[in-house]
């Protein structure tokens, strides 16, 4: 066999199915939550009246999946109605979600760029030949500082149009809501569904229905559905996670050659998986990784405080940043105190 061929799969028959963008038949666990979005959207499109939801729940409660599966849906559904999904991880500007709004619309804009207002007109003109839209803000909370504009300017949308529009948002936590114009935080985000983490026996669900696809029958036992969960659930109920150690558990489990994923495999997978979190960082950010590690969880000033000792000196902004960063990417979990002032505490999620 030559150096860059692989033997055949085993055990990993469909490894897509145990990828992060995969969108299941079904999602366990949260269809009641996926109903009252959808009903919003039906409700709104056969009404004619416009409607917003922010859907907020930590990394890997499922509520991009949900979202995602709900506009799949809905492309059978209402075909005539235009959906959108923006990721403002990647679109973080006004000018780059308009200018994205306009190629998923397939409105040409001069090179030279146009107004936002004159943008703004033609895409309104556009989306008023559908039935309808629906615009998705995924990681809504990640949009650059100074970007309030476009949450008031999609605050609005149903002003200009004459078709009915749903905006969902989606957020990790709602903490950045309650700095926004008191007029955007009530257009936008009083529609609140929260999406709480997983339990160990809703993730042993989710990894059930995954491995019925992806892995070859008797390659995987219960002990290992149930340690990979446990893997998910130490790391905040996160449904990323534990589907990533099944993945990482089955690929070295086909390396060895070995017939069945054992819970060797997967004790190993999750180290991997820790380790590979900690490379694939921001060099800023591995001191906060670190010192969580040997201390537990601690306040933002304690935090801070003991940052600026190891790393050098950073403003308090900069430092807010990057738990605001880590919190976003799934690795630390931040919680509001019950004391006076506005004291919050951080943790490891894994």
């Amino acid at each position: 066999m030559g150096i860059f061929d692989s033997p055949r799969a085993t055990i990993l028959l469909r490894p897509e199915v145990l990828d992060s963008d995969y969108i299941p038949e079904i999602l366990p666990h949260r269809e009641g939550l996926m109903r009252e979005i959808a009903s919003t959207i039906s409700y709104s499109l056969d009404t004619g009246r416009s409607s917003n939801v922010f859907v907020v729940g930590p990394p890997g409660a499922g509520k991009t999946v949900a979202v995602k599966y709900i506009l799949r849906e809905l492309s059978s559904y209402s075909p005539l109605t235009f959906q959108v999904y923006i990721n403002c991880w990647v679109y973080r500007t006004r000018h780059s979600i308009i200018s994205h709004l306009a190629r998923e619309l397939k409105i040409p804009l001069p090179r030279r760029g146009v107004a936002p207002d004159e943008a703004y007109d033609r895409i309104f003109a556009r989306i008023n030949t559908h039935r309808g839209a629906v615009i998705v803000l995924d990681e809504v909370d990640r949009l650059s500082r100074g970007s309030d504009e476009v949450l008031y300017d999609f605050s609005r949308l149903h002003e200009f149009l004459d078709v009915p529009v749903v905006a969902v948002s989606i957020a990790n936590t709602e903490d950045f809501v309650y700095r926004l114009d008191l007029r955007i935080q009530s257009a936008l985000f009083s529609r609140k569904l929260t999406f709480e983490p997983y339990t160990v026996p809703q993730l042993k669900d989710i990894l059930k229905e995954r491995a019925k696809l992806a892995l070859a029958d008797g390659t995987y036992d219960d002990n290992v559905i149930g340690l990979c969960a446990a893997v998910g659930w130490k790391r905040g109920g996160d449904a990323r996670v534990a589907i990533s150690c099944l993945y990482e558990a089955a690929v070295l489990a086909e390396r060895e050659g070995a017939e069945r994923i054992t819970v060797d495999h997967v004790r190993r997978a999750e180290g991997r998986a820790g380790s590979s979190l900690r490379e694939g960082l921001d060099p800023r950010y591995v001191p906060i990784v670190e010192i969580l590690e040997e201390k537990g969880e601690l306040t933002v000033k304690e935090l801070y405080n003991e940052y600026t000792k190891r790393a050098g000196k950073v403003t308090l902004r900069a430092f807010r940043n990057y738990i605001s960063e880590l919190e976003a990417l799934g690795v630390i979990a931040v919680k509001r105190l019950n004391v006076k002032g506005h004291v919050r505490a951080v943790r490891l999620r894994f």
